[in-house]
């Protein structure tokens, strides 16, 4: 009996941890959601996830300025002849087996692999452990749902496991701006918007603060719901000067 409880200890000790990776949404505004991932242990290689909306529908996908997940495997055909056609969304199509019914309804089915050589240091087309990986416009005020799609591979790791992940949901709206800070909706962050802020903030009550409306959403930095000090303070760090002309560019 010792000798079994011995080897079970060297078991557990030799096998690895387990890998994951979690999914989080965030709401830019605009109709905009973003969706991001962490990985732990293990740097995933590819997902298939299924994205839906309890509300209207799903009209567009963006990868701009996104992890290199930039392998379509739903979108790439390879005829008889050798040669390959790659329509070059991740998007999969909705006749697909276990795809769903794609842009302009309440779901689609994303895949999206990387394409690297792990011994290869530095590589941009390597991912990082944490970063976007896609963007979805809706078309109107909705929950948005991730899942991972068993039928299309969930979500494969770089030793070609397939790792934990669970569902998540989240909400979008048209209701805030997509870049905090940007008052005057020039696309940059400037010290004119922080004269903006300043000045909605000029004390008709001893506490500083500001109930927020859908025309000052963008200075609400903390996403409190108010327009305080704190907003100002960050908008300040923000613009602490890199640059001698005080200016940084919305993502």
């Amino acid at each position: 009996m010792k000798k079994l409880l011995l080897v079970l200890a060297v078991m557990l000790m030799t096998v690895p941890a387990m890998a994951a990776v979690s999914i989080t949404g965030q709401d830019l505004g605009g109709f905009v959601g973003a969706i991001d991932y962490t990985s732990t242990g293990v740097l995933p290689r590819a997902f298939a996830l299924d994205i839906t909306v309890d509300a209207g529908t799903i009209v567009d996908v963006d990868v701009t300025d996104c992890q290199p997940f930039n392998i379509y495997m739903g979108t790439i055909q390879i005829a008889a002849d050798g040669s390959v056609t790659d329509a070059g969304s991740p998007v999969a199509p909705a006749g697909d087996p276990g795809a769903l019914g794609g842009l302009g309804t309440a779901g689609i089915t994303v895949e999206m692999g990387s394409l690297y050589d792990a011994a290869v240091s530095p590589n941009p087309a390597k991912p990082s452990a944490a970063g976007r990986l896609i963007k979805i416009t809706v078309s109107e005020n909705c929950n948005v749902t991730v899942a991972s799609n068993t039928t299309r591979g969930n979500v494969v790791l770089e030793d070609a496991s397939i790792a934990t992940m669970s569902p998540i949901t989240f909400a979008v709206t048209g209701g805030i701006t997509a870049c905090l800070g940007d008052m005057d909706g020039d696309g940059w962050i400037t010290l004119d918007d922080l004269n903006l802020v300043v000045n909605e903030l000029l004390p008709t009550d001893p506490d500083w603060y500001k109930e927020i409306t859908p025309e000052i959403a963008a200075g609400d930095m903390d996403a409190d719901g108010w327009l305080t000090l704190d907003d100002l303070n960050l908008v300040v760090n923000l613009l602490l000067p890199t640059d001698p002309d005080w200016y940084v560019e919305c993502p």
